[in-house]
C-alpha cells in the first residue's frame, strides 16, 4: 500500500500544479484606471452626452456599403503565423500575402497583441493587409480589445519578452516622466503605445470599438443596449479622439474602455462557466436592429459556438500558439457570413507537431 499511496500523492500533486499553471497563464487581466478628469462631464445614466464634434467624414464606423460576404477572426494574441494561417484557410490571401478575396469584408474582433512574440510585426502586417484589400475592392475592419487598451495605459504584464523589440524603429523617446522603475527594454514599447504618439495614430487610426455591418454587430466582448443608445458612432469617435491624444475625452475612455462590466471586458455572453445573459443580448439586438452579435475575448476550448438561439457567436478559439498546450482540443477556425445572412464555420485542425 505504501508505494501505491506514494504514487497517488505524487499524481495528485502533479494535477494540482498543472491546474495552477493553467490558471496563471490564462489569468484575466485587471482593468486599468485613468486619472480623474474634469474636462468633460458625462451624465451617469448616459442621458445627455456632450455634443459630438465633427468627424472626418470617411464613414469609418458606419460603413456605407452592404458586404457580400464577411469573414470574422477572433483573438490572435501576437501570433503572425496563426493570422496568416487562417487567412490562407479562408482563401483571403495567397502564399505571397496578396489579397485574393475580391470584395470580401474581413473583421478582426480585437486582442491582436500580448501573449505572443509577434505584436509589432502583426500590427504592421495588419496595416498592409488592409491597404491591399482596399486596392482589390475588399474591406478590412479591426476592433479594439482589452489587451490593446492595457498597452495604451502602459500595462505590459501580458507582453511576451520577445515582443518588446523593434519599437525603437518608430523613433519614439524612452519613457522619462517619473518612470525610473521601467526596465530599459520596455521603454520604447511603452512610449510608442501612449495615446497621441505617431505609432498609435498609424496602427490604430481606423480601429472601432463597435462595428455594425448589415445585420451583424461586432464587438470584442460584452456590449449592451445602453452602449447602442449612447451611439456606436459616438463611442468610436470619442475613443478615437482619446487615442489621438485629446485629453478632454479621458472621461469617454474611462467609460467605454476601462469599465470592468463594459463592452471590452464583460463575459456576459461568452463565459464557458456561466450561462449567457440572453435577456441583455436580445435588448442589445433590438436597439441596434442587428440579427446577431459576434464577439471574441473568451477562449472557447472546442471551437466557435453560438448561444441564445444563434444570436451571439463566440469566435475566440485560442488561435495563438500561446494556447497550444493549454487548449489541446482547439481548432483553427473563423466565422463566415454569406450575402444571405447564412452563418458557417471555416475550420481546420491545428497541427499538433
Amino acid at each position: 500500500r505504501g508505494p501505491m499511496r506514494s504514487r497517488l500523492v505524487q499524481l495528485t500533486a502533479g494535477v494540482v500544479m498543472l491546474a495552477l499553471l493553467f490558471a496563471w497563464c490564462t489569468r484575466w487581466p485587471e482593468q486599468p484606471t485613468l486619472p480623474a478628469t474634469e474636462a468633460v462631464q458625462f451624465d451617469e445614466e448616459r442621458g445627455q452626452p456632450p455634443p459630438l464634434a465633427a468627424t472626418s467624414g470617411r464613414g469609418l464606423w458606419s460603413p456605407n456599403y452592404i458586404p457580400s460576404k464577411i469573414v470574422a477572426v477572433g483573438d490572435i494574441h501576437g501570433d503572425l503565423a496563426a493570422f496568416r494561417a487562417v487567412l490562407l484557410l479562408a482563401r483571403i490571401i495567397d502564399a505571397n500575402d496578396e489579397w485574393i478575396a475580391g470584395n470580401l469584408t474581413l473583421v478582426q474582433t480585437g486582442d491582436m497583441v500580448d501573449r505572443g512574440p509577434d505584436d509589432l510585426e502583426l500590427l504592421e502586417f495588419a496595416v498592409v493587409l488592409r491597404e491591399r484589400a482596399e486596392a482589390a475592392g475588399g474591406h478590412v475592419h479591426y476592433l479594439l480589445g482589452n489587451h490593446e487598451v492595457l498597452n495604451f495605459v502602459g500595462k505590459m504584464d501580458f507582453v511576451d519578452p520577445r515582443a518588446f523589440a523593434g519599437f525603437e524603429r518608430y523613433a519614439v523617446p524612452a519613457v522619462s516622466k517619473g518612470e525610473a522603475t521601467v526596465a530599459p527594454h520596455m521603454q520604447h514599447r511603452m512610449a510608442a503605445f501612449a495615446p497621441g504618439q505617431p505609432f498609435v495614430q498609424q496602427m490604430f487610426d481606423r480601429h472601432s470599438v463597435l462595428l455594425q455591418l448589415g445585420d451583424t454587430l461586432f464587438a470584442h466582448a460584452g456590449p449592451t443596449a445602453k452602449d447602442v443608445k449612447y451611439g456606436m458612432e459616438r463611442i468610436n469617435h470619442e475613443v478615437h479622439q482619446w487615442l489621438l491624444g485629446d485629453k478632454q475625452f479621458d472621461a469617454a475612455a474611462r467609460r467605454f474602455l476601462f469599465d470592468g462590466k463594459g463592452l471590452l471586458w464583460s463575459r456576459r455572453y461568452s463565459s464557458e462557466h456561466d450561462k449567457p445573459d440572453c435577456k441583455s443580448l436580445h435588448l442589445l439586438l433590438a436597439h441596434s436592429g442587428a440579427r446577431r452579435l459576434v464577439v471574441g475575448h473568451s477562449p472557447q476550448g472546442r471551437g466557435i459556438k453560438s448561444r441564445c438561439g444563434d444570436k451571439v457567436w463566440l469566435i475566440d478559439v485560442g488561435l495563438s500558439s500561446f494556447f497550444k498546450r493549454l487548449m489541446p482540443h482547439r481548432k483553427m477556425e473563423v466565422l463566415s457570413i454569406d450575402e444571405n445572412g447564412g452563418v458557417s464555420v471555416i475550420r481546420a485542425p491545428v497541427d499538433d507537431d
